[in-house]
């Protein structure tokens, strides 16, 4: 602001002062400063200029979200199943997706593969004629699994 003050003459004179510019007054009457503080030695965030990259990370993680989902609910809602054979039991198969479901392709000592039911030695689910016995196969390279399977009384 531009104070006025009168001259000799009368006339008034207008004289700049800054607002930052401290006053002889002022001056006396302001308290020593401290000194400022450090700027911390941590650089800041890299910041993403187009934000173009952002949406297509989000995008990309909701598709895999998806997809994991899809896996999940259909190994819970039993949808492979659905993709089984029809071969019956005691009919010679290759792999299990042969067979019909609730039954199992299996090589009972050594012979040929073939559709068995699958049971429980609790409660022997099998037909007559056949007996629930447990059975081990290999499960990849290095797992040994057990089942348990109706086989005709007569190959025990």
């Amino acid at each position: 602001m531009a104070k006025k003050k009168k001259s000799e003459s009368g006339k008034r004179i207008a004289k700049r002062v800054s607002e930052d510019a401290p006053t002889p007054k002022a001056q006396e009457t302001a308290a020593p400063r401290e000194p400022e503080p450090k700027a911390s030695s941590v650089t800041d965030r890299i910041q993403e200029k187009d934000s173009g990259f952002g949406t297509i990370k989000v995008i990309v993680g909701v598709i895999v979200v998806l997809i994991i989902g899809a896996g999940l609910l259909s190994r819970y809602t039993g949808s492979e199943d659905l993709a089984r054979g029809d071969l019956l039991p005691g009919e010679h198969c290759e792999s299990t997706q042969e067979c019909a479901k609730g039954t199992i392709c299996y090589s009972y000592k050594g012979e040929a593969k073939r559709c068995y039911h699958k049971c429980s030695l609790e409660d022997s689910t099998c037909e007559p004629g056949f007996t629930c016995t447990s059975s081990s196969y290999t499960a990849g390279r290095k797992k040994t699994k057990v089942r348990s399977i109706c086989v005709e009384d007569s190959k025990l």
